[in-house]
C-alpha cells in the first residue's frame, strides 16, 4: 500500500473562474476572442503539512504547496493571450515529517510560488503578453525531515519561487517579471538506512521564464 498526503493552498480552490481563487484554467476551444487573465492576491497563502508515518507497505509521497496566483491557458487557434498577475502577500509552505520503515521510495516536496502561468499555444501559435509582480512578504518553502529504514530512493525538494512563466508554441512573447520580496528555501534532514539513492534540493528563485517556440 502506498501512502500519499498533501497540503495545497491556492488562496481558494484551484481552477475556478477568474477572480475567485486566483487560480484559473482557460481553454479557447469555443471562442476566437483574445484571452485576458488578471489575478491579484492580497492575502496570506499558507500550506502546512505535519505528519508521522511508520510501517508503510510501499511508497510514501508528502507534498505541500502554497501558490498566490496560478493560470493555465491552452489555445487551439492563433490568439492573443494577455496575462497579468500580482501577488502582494505572504506565501508559505512547510513540511515537517517523521518517516520510518517504508520499503518503497520516499518523496517529500515543499513548494511556495507567488505567481505561476503556463501558456500552451503549440496548436496554432499566438502572441503572449505577460506581466508578473511578486511583492510578497516572504515566499518561503521549509522542509524538515527525519527518515529511517527506507527501502527505495529518498527525494526531498524545497522550492521557493517569486514569478514563473512557461510558454510553448507562441510566435511572439513579451514577458515582464518584477520581484521585490525575499525568497527563502530551507531544507533540513536526518536520513538513515536507505536502500536506494538520496537526492536533496533546495532552490530559491526570484524570476523564472521558459520559452519554447515552434
Amino acid at each position: 500500500m502506498n501512502f500519499r498526503t498533501s497540503a495545497l493552498a491556492l488562496c481558494a480552490a484551484a481552477l475556478l473562474p477568474l477572480g475567485a481563487a486566483h487560480a484559473q484554467q482557460a481553454d479557447s476551444s469555443s471562442s476566437s476572442n483574445d484571452i485576458n487573465n488578471s489575478q491579484v492576491n492580497l492575502n496570506h497563502v499558507t500550506a502546512v503539512l505535519s505528519t508521522t508515518v511508520n510501517n508503510v507497505g510501499n511508497n510514501v509521497d508528502l507534498i505541500s504547496a502554497a501558490i498566490g496566483n496560478n493560470a493555465t491557458v491552452q489555445t487551439d487557434q492563433w490568439q492573443v493571450v494577455n496575462n497579468a498577475q500580482t501577488s502582494a502577500a505572504g506565501v508559505a509552505s512547510s513540511v515537517t515529517a517523521n518517516v520510518t520503515n517504508a520499503p518503497g521510495y520516499l518523496n517529500v516536496t515543499s513548494t511556495a510560488i507567488g505567481n505561476i502561468a503556463n501558456i500552451d499555444a503549440s496548436a496554432a501559435g499566438g502572441y503572449v503578453n505577460s506581466s508578473q509582480t511578486s511583492a510578497n512578504v516572504d515566499p518561503s518553502a521549509v522542509l524538515a525531515l527525519n527518515a529511517a529504514n527506507i527501502g527505495g530512493d529518498v527525494t526531498t525538494t524545497a522550492v521557493a519561487l517569486g514569478n514563473s512563466l512557461t510558454t510553448v508554441g507562441a510566435g511572439v512573447v513579451n514577458s515582464n517579471q518584477y520581484n521585490s520580496a525575499p525568497i527563502t528555501a530551507v531544507l533540513s534532514s536526518t536520513i538513515n538506512n536507505v536502500g536506494g539513492a538520496v537526492s536533496q534540493t533546495a532552490s530559491a528563485i526570484g524570476n523564472n521564464v521558459s520559452i519554447k517556440t515552434h
